[in-house]
């Protein structure tokens, strides 16, 4: 009997990651990973062709989402598996958050576009001065994607490539990492991975790019210039702040997930900082599990939310929330950490509860 081998939390190109629905269950079958789901953000667009080349590579495979949510002026994930994709796809509360996310990270991306060509990103090759700004038909090429900053990153590496084969040859993921910060306002000036930047400064100094913060910036900011650490530090390129008024409550989110027949879980809950009398909170409003096993969550942490959800009788679940091989967690589909797989949880536990998993012919 072949070894189940699962990952129930990673993200194709429909949203923030690099591959493709199909791509990503190809790469899923390349490591063995016999039972999937792909949750993307806020877009369930994916799903079919997820569906169809899992069966064609006999995987079992249960739809996924991603839906982000507010709590007490906090951001929540709130991770939504095995619903009926014709279901879903039907539902008009769900269509209508899908319009009101996509049409508002338009909006967000053509401002981004605006600010770039005010403050291009200005390279030197030889004697030639060259500046590199996004369009808005750049974005043409994702139709119907979540956007985040890894799509300008992905923009810009098409960009790169056609200047030099140094440039083309840092991957989009580093390109994030080197040049457009976190998504926090009081965070914008930190790099999600700043060793990855750092490996290629010989590069960026080469074409004389600059990455680093301008301290009249960092003033105006009202940063602390004492207390910082400059080489932990990047400049920002075009950030803006992500309009977040449009996100459902986390109580609307579940009721919604019910609504399309999905199970919902709550994701990596410790990067939220929540506490346990939230935790309780949240499950009285009808949520059905929690994601324990995530790269996100030390073992300490891990452990208290197993016995929790022993407590209150919710799934433990788990997942590497890959998106790509480049990405600063370095997981890869299958394992949550380097070297801890996903051997936690089943499908079977979804099908006890009346969810859908879509399984291929014998």
């Amino acid at each position: 009997m072949n070894k189940t081998k699962i990952d129930i939390h990673c993200h194709s190109n429909c949203s923030d990651g690099l591959f493709s629905p199909e791509e990503l269950v190809k790469y899923a079958k390349s490591l063995g990973i016999n039972q999937l789901s792909i949750t993307d953000h806020d877009t369930i667009s994916g799903q079919e062709a997820a569906l169809k080349r899992s069966m064609e590579n006999e995987i079992v495979y249960m739809p996924g989402l991603e839906l982000t949510t507010t709590y007490m002026g906090k951001s929540l994930h709130l991770l939504c598996y095995g619903f009926d994709i014709e279901k879903a796809n039907s539902n008009k509360k769900l269509k209508q958050y899908f319009e009101k996310t996509r049409k508002s990270d338009l909006d967000w991306v053509y401002e981004i576009c605006k600010k770039s060509k005010e403050d291009p990103i200005v390279l030197k090759k030889e004697d030639e001065e060259i500046k590199v700004c996004l369009n808005e038909e750049d974005f043409d090429k994702y139709p119907g994607t979540i956007f985040t900053y890894f799509h300008p990153a992905l923009i810009l590496s098409d960009k790169f490539k056609s200047i030099s084969r140094e440039l083309g040859e840092i991957p989009p993921r580093y390109l994030l990492y080197s040049f457009f910060g976190k998504m926090e306002e009081d965070g914008k000036y930190e790099s999600y991975g700043i060793e990855y930047k750092n490996r290629y400064n010989e590069v960026y100094e080469k074409y004389k790019i600059n990455t680093k913060p301008d301290i009249r910036d960092l003033e105006n900011d009202g940063v602390e210039l004492e207390k910082l650490e400059f080489g932990k530090l990047i400049k920002p390129y075009w950030w803006i702040k992500r309009n977040a008024e449009h996100y459902l409550e986390i109580s609307e989110a579940i009721d919604l997930a019910k609504e399309i027949g999905a199970c919902p879980v709550l994701a990596h809950p410790l990067e939220q900082g929540l506490d346990e009398d939230d935790l309780r909170t949240i499950a009285r409003m009808g949520l059905e599990g929690v994601e324990v096993f995530t790269y996100k969550q030390n073992d300490q942490y891990a452990e208290y939310l197993s016995k929790l959800c022993d407590e209150l009788k919710l799934l433990k679940t788990g997942g590497s929330d890959f998106h790509d091989p480049h990405h600063r967690s370095k997981v890869s589909l299958g394992n949550y950490r380097v070297d801890k797989e996903i051997n936690c949880i089943n499908m079977q536990d979804f099908i006890d509860r009346g969810y859908k998993v879509y399984m291929p012919k014998a």
